[in-house]
């Protein structure tokens, strides 16, 4: 029998998806490795109610890379999770995970340790720190754009630094003005090398893991008491 991970009941396994699953991944390269019993023992398959009602996604794990995990994935569902830098809740999707473990091929071990807004942001970041490297400010165009980089990491004295070369080098008097405007909200702002605490730290991969062995452990229950 195979029980579902979600509503737990109970389904013959040869009228399931599993056989045919088991046949395909014995074409993927990872899944010759797995042991021709592993669609029997799964804890995280889900059934096509809990499916229809929008309980878990039904995951497709030839398109998975699960290295170092045990076994692939065969179901998503929403997680809830603490943004490691800014520590708000947040919930990565079971969209978000389809989306990363299958189209992306990110591996299954990696789990978000940030919100969706803190990552953008440190996205961001790094776009800005390289275009920052790569740039050799001479003119007062450039100098203002090296401002803005600088500010987008929280690094406002060095911006300041930057917009004063820009208006030095700005002949137009109404550039001059809003160069100084600028100059005057970046002045006001706290200065930080770091825009987050160096100490960021996320216990969400344990809080993952937590949950899908939480199921595991209610299947395998219910597998021994023959519910």
């Amino acid at each position: 029998m195979t029980i579902c991970s979600f509503c737990l009941n109970s389904f013959p396994w040869a009228e399931t998806d599993l056989p045919q699953l088991a046949l395909r991944m014995r074409e993927h390269p990872q899944g010759r490795s797995l042991p021709e019993t592993w669609t029997r023992r799964v804890c995280d398959w889900v059934c096509p109610d809990c499916v229809q009602c929008g309980t878990a996604l039904r995951a497709k794990p030839w398109k998975q890379s699960w290295e170092t995990h045990r076994w692939p994935m065969l179901s998503y569902a929403d997680f809830a999770g603490i943004c490691g830098l800014c520590r708000k809740d947040f919930v990565f999707s079971a969209d978000e995970q389809q989306r990363m473990y299958e189209d992306l091929a990110v591996p299954l071990e990696v789990v978000p340790n940030h919100c969706g807004e803190c990552r953008a942001i440190v996205r961001e970041q790094k776009r800005a720190q390289k275009r920052l490297s790569e740039l050799k400010p001479a003119s007062a165009g450039e100098y203002e754009e090296a401002a803005e980089l600088l500010a987008l990491g929280g690094r406002f004295r060095k911006a300041v630094e930057q917009l004063r070369r820009a208006r030095n080098l700005q002949a137009e008097v109404p550039e001059k003005a809003r160069l100084a405007r600028r100059i005057q909200e970046l002045i006001e702002l706290p200065d930080s090398q770091e825009p987050f605490p160096n100490d960021a730290y996320s216990s969400n991969p344990d809080k993952f893991r937590s949950q899908l062995r939480k199921r595991a452990e209610q299947v395998d229950f219910k597998r021994k008491n023959k519910l």
